[in-house]
Protein backbone atom coordinates (compact mmCIF):
# COMPACT_ATOMS: atom_id res chain seq x y z
CA UNK A 1 0.00 0.00 0.00
CA UNK A 2 1.01 3.30 -1.16
CA UNK A 3 1.92 5.70 1.93
CA UNK A 4 0.34 8.77 0.29
CA UNK A 5 -0.08 10.49 3.79
CA UNK A 6 3.00 11.32 3.40
CA UNK A 7 2.97 13.82 0.78
CA UNK A 8 1.22 16.08 3.39
CA UNK A 9 4.65 16.40 5.42
CA UNK A 10 7.57 16.87 3.03
CA UNK A 11 7.37 18.89 -0.52
CA UNK A 12 8.46 16.90 -3.77
CA UNK A 13 10.50 18.88 -6.01
CA UNK A 14 10.32 18.27 -9.96
CA UNK A 15 13.68 17.62 -11.63
CA UNK A 16 14.31 19.17 -14.68
CA UNK A 17 15.78 17.11 -17.35
CA UNK A 18 17.13 20.30 -19.01
CA UNK A 19 19.21 20.98 -16.13
CA UNK A 20 20.97 17.20 -16.01
CA UNK A 21 25.10 17.87 -17.09
CA UNK A 22 25.81 15.76 -20.51
CA UNK A 23 27.87 13.64 -17.69
CA UNK A 24 24.92 12.06 -16.11
CA UNK A 25 23.60 11.83 -19.41
CA UNK A 26 26.23 9.64 -20.19
CA UNK A 27 26.25 7.54 -16.82
CA UNK A 28 22.90 6.64 -18.02
CA UNK A 29 23.87 5.29 -21.16
CA UNK A 30 27.37 5.62 -22.37
CA UNK A 31 26.17 6.09 -26.62
CA UNK A 32 27.77 9.19 -28.86
CA UNK A 33 23.96 9.30 -29.79
CA UNK A 34 22.89 9.46 -25.95
CA UNK A 35 24.75 12.38 -25.85
CA UNK A 36 23.62 14.00 -29.35
CA UNK A 37 19.94 13.82 -28.01
CA UNK A 38 20.75 14.91 -24.91
CA UNK A 39 22.42 18.51 -26.54
CA UNK A 40 18.88 18.70 -28.71
CA UNK A 41 16.59 18.01 -25.69
CA UNK A 42 19.02 20.61 -23.43
CA UNK A 43 18.89 23.06 -26.53
CA UNK A 44 14.74 22.87 -27.45
CA UNK A 45 14.33 22.62 -23.58
CA UNK A 46 12.23 19.76 -23.92
CA UNK A 47 11.54 17.81 -20.15
CA UNK A 48 11.78 14.44 -20.32
CA UNK A 49 10.16 12.41 -17.20
CA UNK A 50 12.97 11.90 -14.97
CA UNK A 51 13.65 9.76 -11.33
CA UNK A 52 16.85 9.65 -8.97
CA UNK A 53 18.96 7.85 -6.18
CA UNK A 54 18.89 11.45 -4.72
CA UNK A 55 15.39 11.69 -3.15
CA UNK A 56 13.59 14.73 -4.80
CA UNK A 57 12.35 15.87 -1.40
CA UNK A 58 12.37 18.32 0.68
CA UNK A 59 13.34 16.70 4.32
CA UNK A 60 13.96 12.60 4.33
CA UNK A 61 12.79 12.32 7.78
CA UNK A 62 9.38 11.96 7.35
CA UNK A 63 9.36 8.82 5.74
CA UNK A 64 10.74 7.00 8.20
CA UNK A 65 8.69 3.47 8.91
CA UNK A 66 8.47 0.54 11.36
CA UNK A 67 9.35 -1.81 8.32
CA UNK A 68 9.63 -2.12 4.68
CA UNK A 69 7.48 -4.35 2.42
CA UNK A 70 7.77 -8.36 2.60
CA UNK A 71 8.91 -8.31 -0.69
CA UNK A 72 11.94 -5.51 -0.59
CA UNK A 73 12.68 -7.38 2.62
CA UNK A 74 13.37 -10.40 1.47
CA UNK A 75 15.42 -8.80 -1.56
CA UNK A 76 17.67 -6.60 1.67
CA UNK A 77 18.00 -9.83 3.47
CA UNK A 78 21.11 -11.25 1.59
CA UNK A 79 23.05 -7.57 2.45
CA UNK A 80 21.61 -6.88 5.41
CA UNK A 81 23.54 -10.04 6.49
CA UNK A 82 26.44 -8.62 5.03
CA UNK A 83 26.66 -5.76 6.97
CA UNK A 84 25.88 -7.74 10.35
CA UNK A 85 28.82 -9.65 9.57
CA UNK A 86 30.90 -6.17 9.35
CA UNK A 87 29.10 -5.28 13.04
CA UNK A 88 26.51 -2.47 11.06
CA UNK A 89 23.31 -3.52 13.60
CA UNK A 90 19.81 -1.49 13.95
CA UNK A 91 18.45 -0.70 10.79
CA UNK A 92 16.08 2.51 10.64
CA UNK A 93 13.73 2.03 7.71
CA UNK A 94 12.29 4.78 5.46
CA UNK A 95 10.00 4.76 2.29
CA UNK A 96 9.78 7.68 0.21
CA UNK A 97 7.20 7.49 -2.25
CA UNK A 98 6.93 10.22 -5.28
CA UNK A 99 3.55 10.00 -7.26
CA UNK A 100 5.04 13.14 -9.16
CA UNK A 101 8.12 11.06 -10.51
CA UNK A 102 6.24 7.53 -10.30
CA UNK A 103 9.42 6.93 -7.56
CA UNK A 104 9.40 4.51 -4.67
CA UNK A 105 12.91 4.34 -3.24
CA UNK A 106 13.39 2.35 -0.05
CA UNK A 107 16.38 2.68 2.42
CA UNK A 108 17.53 0.47 5.49
CA UNK A 109 20.27 2.59 7.34
CA UNK A 110 22.80 0.57 9.89
CA UNK A 111 24.24 2.28 13.14
CA UNK A 112 28.44 0.90 13.35
CA UNK A 113 29.35 -0.59 16.85
CA UNK A 114 32.33 1.59 16.11
CA UNK A 115 30.33 4.86 16.11
CA UNK A 116 32.73 6.18 13.14
CA UNK A 117 30.44 5.12 10.39
CA UNK A 118 26.75 4.21 9.21
CA UNK A 119 25.60 2.22 6.09
CA UNK A 120 22.95 2.07 3.77
CA UNK A 121 20.91 -0.62 1.79
CA UNK A 122 19.57 1.26 -1.39
CA UNK A 123 16.60 0.54 -3.48
CA UNK A 124 14.81 2.79 -6.29
CA UNK A 125 11.72 1.25 -8.16
CA UNK A 126 11.03 3.62 -10.74
CA UNK A 127 7.21 2.80 -12.61
CA UNK A 128 7.51 5.13 -15.69
CA UNK A 129 10.90 2.73 -16.89
CA UNK A 130 10.58 -0.38 -18.99
CA UNK A 131 12.56 -1.88 -15.78
CA UNK A 132 11.37 -0.48 -13.08
CA UNK A 133 14.04 -1.69 -10.90
CA UNK A 134 17.02 0.22 -11.15
CA UNK A 135 19.15 -1.14 -8.22
CA UNK A 136 20.09 -2.64 -4.87
CA UNK A 137 23.08 -2.19 -3.91
CA UNK A 138 24.99 -0.75 -0.51
CA UNK A 139 26.54 2.42 0.19
CA UNK A 140 28.81 3.44 3.09
CA UNK A 141 28.82 6.85 4.74
CA UNK A 142 31.11 8.84 7.32
CA UNK A 143 30.76 11.90 8.67
CA UNK A 144 33.06 14.81 9.88
CA UNK A 145 33.14 17.35 11.87
CA UNK A 146 33.77 20.75 9.07
CA UNK A 147 30.22 19.17 7.79
CA UNK A 148 31.21 16.88 5.22
CA UNK A 149 30.88 13.46 4.11
CA UNK A 150 32.62 10.61 2.74
CA UNK A 151 30.06 8.43 0.69
CA UNK A 152 31.10 4.89 -0.76
CA UNK A 153 28.49 3.37 -3.09
CA UNK A 154 28.40 0.23 -5.12
CA UNK A 155 25.53 1.46 -7.38
CA UNK A 156 25.54 3.02 -10.98
CA UNK A 157 26.30 6.41 -10.79
CA UNK A 158 23.31 8.49 -11.24
CA UNK A 159 23.47 12.10 -10.45
CA UNK A 160 26.24 14.34 -9.61
CA UNK A 161 27.48 15.65 -5.98
CA UNK A 162 28.43 18.14 -4.21
CA UNK A 163 32.00 18.45 -3.37
CA UNK A 164 31.23 18.67 0.33
CA UNK A 165 29.89 15.04 -0.08
CA UNK A 166 32.86 13.25 -1.51
CA UNK A 167 31.80 10.34 -3.81
CA UNK A 168 33.58 6.98 -4.05
CA UNK A 169 31.91 5.23 -7.02
CA UNK A 170 32.71 1.56 -7.09
CA UNK A 171 29.81 -0.02 -9.58
CA UNK A 172 29.22 -3.25 -9.16
CA UNK A 173 31.72 -3.88 -5.73
CA UNK A 174 30.98 -6.55 -3.23
CA UNK A 175 30.36 -5.23 0.16
CA UNK A 176 33.57 -6.28 1.42
CA UNK A 177 35.88 -4.54 -1.21
CA UNK A 178 33.77 -1.34 -1.08
CA UNK A 179 33.65 -1.83 2.93
CA UNK A 180 37.82 -1.80 2.68
CA UNK A 181 38.08 1.04 0.34
CA UNK A 182 35.97 3.21 2.39
CA UNK A 183 38.22 2.65 5.12
CA UNK A 184 41.11 3.65 3.10
CA UNK A 185 39.93 6.32 2.02
CA UNK A 186 38.32 7.65 5.81
CA UNK A 187 41.73 6.70 6.60
CA UNK A 188 43.50 9.62 4.42
CA UNK A 189 40.83 12.04 4.98
CA UNK A 190 40.95 11.87 9.30
CA UNK A 191 44.31 12.70 9.04
CA UNK A 192 43.34 16.23 8.41
CA UNK A 193 39.75 16.69 9.94
CA UNK A 194 37.64 14.85 12.74
CA UNK A 195 34.79 11.71 12.22
CA UNK A 196 31.59 13.16 13.96
CA UNK A 197 30.26 10.41 15.64
CA UNK A 198 27.09 8.27 14.91
CA UNK A 199 26.10 6.19 17.66
CA UNK A 200 22.56 6.50 18.62
CA UNK A 201 19.25 6.10 16.70
CA UNK A 202 18.67 10.03 16.76
CA UNK A 203 21.99 10.61 15.60
CA UNK A 204 21.68 8.07 12.81
CA UNK A 205 18.54 9.99 11.57
CA UNK A 206 20.56 13.35 11.80
CA UNK A 207 23.45 12.33 9.83
CA UNK A 208 21.47 10.93 7.15
CA UNK A 209 19.66 13.92 6.91
CA UNK A 210 22.46 16.58 7.07
CA UNK A 211 23.88 14.35 4.08
CA UNK A 212 20.60 14.31 2.27
CA UNK A 213 20.39 18.46 2.49
CA UNK A 214 23.91 18.84 0.98
CA UNK A 215 22.93 16.86 -2.18
CA UNK A 216 18.85 18.42 -2.03
CA UNK A 217 20.41 21.91 -1.73
CA UNK A 218 22.78 21.37 -4.97
CA UNK A 219 20.50 19.96 -7.29
CA UNK A 220 18.25 22.96 -6.03
CA UNK A 221 21.20 25.86 -6.48
CA UNK A 222 21.76 24.13 -10.26
CA UNK A 223 17.81 23.84 -11.03
CA UNK A 224 18.12 20.02 -11.72
CA UNK A 225 15.78 19.85 -8.29
CA UNK A 226 12.75 23.03 -8.50
CA UNK A 227 8.99 23.36 -6.89
CA UNK A 228 6.37 22.09 -8.52
CA UNK A 229 3.87 24.48 -10.13
CA UNK A 230 0.22 24.60 -9.39
CA UNK A 231 -0.77 23.16 -12.61
CA UNK A 232 1.97 20.25 -11.71
CA UNK A 233 0.93 19.46 -8.10
CA UNK A 234 -2.83 18.84 -9.36
CA UNK A 235 -1.61 16.15 -11.68
CA UNK A 236 0.22 14.43 -8.97
CA UNK A 237 -2.72 14.93 -7.06
CA UNK A 238 -5.14 13.45 -9.41
CA UNK A 239 -2.51 10.47 -9.84
CA UNK A 240 -2.77 10.01 -6.03
CA UNK A 241 -6.85 10.12 -6.27
CA UNK A 242 -7.10 7.71 -8.98
CA UNK A 243 -4.46 4.99 -7.31
CA UNK A 244 -6.70 5.42 -4.33
CA UNK A 245 -9.56 4.67 -6.01
CA UNK A 246 -7.92 1.56 -7.57
CA UNK A 247 -6.72 0.00 -4.24
CA UNK A 248 -10.05 0.61 -2.75
CA UNK A 249 -11.61 -1.18 -5.54
CA UNK A 250 -8.73 -3.99 -5.05
CA UNK A 251 -6.96 -4.20 -7.97
CA UNK A 252 -3.30 -5.91 -7.93
CA UNK A 253 -1.64 -2.99 -9.45
CA UNK A 254 -3.30 -0.16 -8.86
CA UNK A 255 -0.47 2.51 -9.45
CA UNK A 256 -0.28 0.24 -12.98
CA UNK A 257 -3.46 1.35 -13.89
CA UNK A 258 -3.33 4.49 -12.73
CA UNK A 259 -0.47 5.42 -15.04
CA UNK A 260 -2.67 3.65 -17.63
CA UNK A 261 -5.07 6.12 -17.43
CA UNK A 262 -3.13 8.91 -17.39
CA UNK A 263 -1.11 8.40 -20.50
CA UNK A 264 -4.33 6.99 -22.22
CA UNK A 265 -6.21 10.59 -21.25
CA UNK A 266 -3.21 12.44 -21.65
CA UNK A 267 -3.77 15.47 -24.50
CA UNK A 268 -1.07 16.07 -26.96
CA UNK A 269 -0.20 19.78 -27.92
CA UNK A 270 0.38 19.84 -31.50
CA UNK A 271 2.01 23.61 -31.26
CA UNK A 272 4.96 21.85 -28.91
CA UNK A 273 4.97 19.13 -31.41
CA UNK A 274 5.54 21.84 -34.12
CA UNK A 275 8.11 23.36 -32.21
CA UNK A 276 9.99 20.45 -32.05
CA UNK A 277 9.70 19.61 -35.43
CA UNK A 278 11.24 22.83 -36.34
CA UNK A 279 13.49 23.10 -33.67
CA UNK A 280 15.14 19.86 -34.82
CA UNK A 281 15.69 20.39 -38.10
CA UNK A 282 17.35 23.64 -37.71
CA UNK A 283 19.87 22.06 -35.58
CA UNK A 284 19.98 19.12 -37.81
CA UNK A 285 21.16 21.62 -41.13
CA UNK A 286 23.51 23.55 -38.70
CA UNK A 287 25.23 20.33 -37.79
CA UNK A 288 26.28 19.43 -41.21
CA UNK A 289 26.10 22.51 -42.96
CA UNK A 290 30.09 22.66 -42.62
CA UNK A 291 29.97 19.42 -45.22
CA UNK A 292 26.68 19.96 -47.22
CA UNK A 293 25.92 21.95 -50.06
CA UNK A 294 22.24 23.32 -51.13
CA UNK A 295 21.87 20.31 -53.40
CA UNK A 296 22.03 17.74 -50.49
CA UNK A 297 20.00 19.33 -48.33
CA UNK A 298 17.50 19.24 -51.07
CA UNK A 299 17.84 15.45 -51.55
CA UNK A 300 18.11 14.25 -47.45
CA UNK A 301 15.57 16.19 -45.53
CA UNK A 302 12.45 15.21 -47.83
CA UNK A 303 13.83 11.96 -48.17
CA UNK A 304 14.00 11.86 -44.16
CA UNK A 305 9.98 13.47 -44.26
CA UNK A 306 8.71 11.14 -46.57
CA UNK A 307 10.41 7.92 -44.51
CA UNK A 308 9.43 9.29 -41.23
CA UNK A 309 6.32 10.40 -42.38
CA UNK A 310 5.58 6.64 -43.13
CA UNK A 311 6.18 5.55 -39.55
CA UNK A 312 4.59 8.69 -38.30
CA UNK A 313 0.92 7.37 -40.60
CA UNK A 314 0.94 3.98 -39.80
CA UNK A 315 1.61 4.57 -35.91
CA UNK A 316 -1.36 6.81 -36.16
CA UNK A 317 -3.52 4.25 -37.93
CA UNK A 318 -2.45 2.62 -35.01
CA UNK A 319 -3.65 5.02 -32.73
CA UNK A 320 -0.55 5.31 -30.65
CA UNK A 321 -0.42 8.66 -29.04
CA UNK A 322 1.51 11.74 -28.05
CA UNK A 323 3.44 11.50 -31.67
CA UNK A 324 6.46 13.61 -32.44
CA UNK A 325 8.68 13.63 -35.16
CA UNK A 326 12.70 15.09 -34.85
CA UNK A 327 15.58 15.43 -36.54
CA UNK A 328 18.66 13.71 -34.73
CA UNK A 329 22.05 15.96 -36.15
CA UNK A 330 24.51 13.88 -37.92
CA UNK A 331 22.26 10.78 -37.68
CA UNK A 332 18.88 11.39 -39.27
CA UNK A 333 15.41 11.45 -38.36
CA UNK A 334 12.81 9.72 -35.96
CA UNK A 335 9.06 9.36 -34.91
CA UNK A 336 8.24 8.20 -30.98
CA UNK A 337 4.87 7.33 -29.55
CA UNK A 338 2.54 5.70 -27.01
CA UNK A 339 0.42 3.31 -27.75
CA UNK A 340 -2.00 0.31 -26.13
CA UNK A 341 -3.09 -3.09 -27.87
CA UNK A 342 -3.06 -2.11 -31.15
CA UNK A 343 -6.36 -4.19 -32.64
CA UNK A 344 -5.68 -7.16 -34.92
CA UNK A 345 -7.52 -5.75 -38.06
CA UNK A 346 -5.01 -2.24 -37.74
CA UNK A 347 -2.32 -4.79 -38.48
CA UNK A 348 -3.20 -5.41 -41.59
CA UNK A 349 -1.85 -1.61 -42.47
CA UNK A 350 1.54 -2.81 -42.11
CA UNK A 351 1.76 -4.79 -45.68
CA UNK A 352 0.23 -1.10 -47.02
CA UNK A 353 3.16 0.19 -45.01
CA UNK A 354 6.10 -1.88 -46.90
CA UNK A 355 4.86 -0.77 -50.37
CA UNK A 356 5.00 2.76 -48.74
CA UNK A 357 8.74 2.07 -47.77
CA UNK A 358 8.91 0.64 -51.44
CA UNK A 359 7.94 3.55 -53.14
CA UNK A 360 10.49 5.47 -50.76
CA UNK A 361 12.75 3.60 -51.80
CA UNK A 362 12.76 4.47 -55.37
CA UNK A 363 12.09 7.96 -54.96
CA UNK A 364 14.96 8.12 -52.93
CA UNK A 365 17.30 6.50 -56.03
CA UNK A 366 15.82 8.71 -58.33
CA UNK A 367 16.70 11.80 -55.85
CA UNK A 368 19.64 9.96 -55.26
CA UNK A 369 20.49 9.94 -59.24
CA UNK A 370 20.23 13.15 -59.75
CA UNK A 371 22.22 14.74 -56.91
CA UNK A 372 25.16 12.56 -58.28
CA UNK A 373 24.89 12.60 -61.69
CA UNK A 374 24.97 16.29 -61.55
CA UNK A 375 28.46 15.75 -59.73
CA UNK A 376 29.70 13.89 -62.38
Amino acid sequence: MLQLFFLKMSEFYEIDSTRVSLREYWWGSKSPLVLIIALVIKWLRIRLPNSSDDPNVDSTLPFVTESLPPGIATSFQALADELGALEFREPVYQIIHDPGTRTTVYWATFLHSSGKHFARIHHRVWQQAQKSDRGLFPIFFTSFTDGTFLVSSAGKPDMAAPATAQMNRMRGANTAKLWAEHLRLENLLSERKMISPVKTRDELLGASERQHILVRDFHLGRGVFRSRTAEEQTKVEAYSAAVSQAQGSGFEYPEVLAEVDRLQGKKPSWANGIWILAGSLVAFIAAGAANWDWKFTLWIIPVLIFHEGGHWVAMRLCNYRNLRMFFIPFFGAAVTGQNWNVPGWKRRWFPWLALYQASLLASSLVWRRWYFGDHG
